[in-house]
């Protein structure tokens, strides 16, 4: 890894005879075309040896194109969603006790966050009314199992999301597994939220049986 003083030094020539230096890489460049499969396998043995200099660089291209990086990772989001997903989900399995330590930790540092969600279940219509006789009701209802994809359910649902306008009415909940819940979160649009679940669109699948009952509710 170069000194700083060598970089400045480089930095300087650079932009004292930039021209010159373009056009010398461009001779250089035609009179040794590149193996661009090699190149690759090349720089990826280097950031492999220099990890500290790599992140040094990415964390310095970064901060200046932080715009670009932005509508870069959205745009490629939008076009990689389900290889996304499932890279979080494979990090999550292989973490799973560091992130669920690392949540636990920002809730405690940003305590107003709970207070403003637990503040959003509180004004929800209906929050006063149900009580743990309703909510027992409710997974009696489906079976004590995930109405979206009938495995043993250990959470409750709110069908439509508290912050999607959803109430915290009896007939608004549903017993789910972990899985589907996150899976789910606070998607809505109407009925067509549920078509998406019964398709698998969100990696869930809606029984037949708990997709009639709950057009029937």
């Amino acid at each position: 890894m170069p000194s700083e003083s060598a970089k400045k030094a480089n930095r300087k020539y650079y932009l004292l005879h930039r021209q010159e230096v373009l056009e010398r890489s461009k001779v250089w460049h035609r009179l040794h075309p590149r193996d661009k499969a090699a190149t690759r396998i090349k720089d990826r043995e280097w950031r492999k040896n220099h990890p500290e200099y790599d992140k040094l660089h990415c964390n310095k291209y970064n901060a200046t194109h932080r715009e670009k990086r932005r509508l870069y990772g959205i745009s490629y989001r939008a076009k990689n969603l389900e290889k996304v997903r499932e890279g979080y989900r494979s990090y999550y399995s292989k973490h799973k006790t560091k992130r669920i330590a690392a949540v636990i930790q920002y809730a405690k540092s940003h305590p107003e966050l709970s207070k403003r969600k637990r503040a959003t279940r509180t004004h929800a219509p209906g929050y006063g009314y149900t009580n743990k006789k309703h909510v027992t009701a409710r997974w009696e209802m489906f079976g004590n199992k995930c109405w979206i994809c009938g495995k043993e359910a250990t959470t409750t649902d709110h069908v439509k999301p508290i912050k999607k306008g959803g109430s915290h009415w009896p007939a608004n909940l549903r017993p789910a597994c972990a899985k589907c819940n996150a899976s789910k979160s606070a998607k809505w649009e109407g009925l067509n939220t549920v078509t998406e679940l019964k398709q698998g669109g969100l990696k869930c699948k809606l029984s037949a049986e708990n997709f009639n009952k709950l057009k029937a509710s």
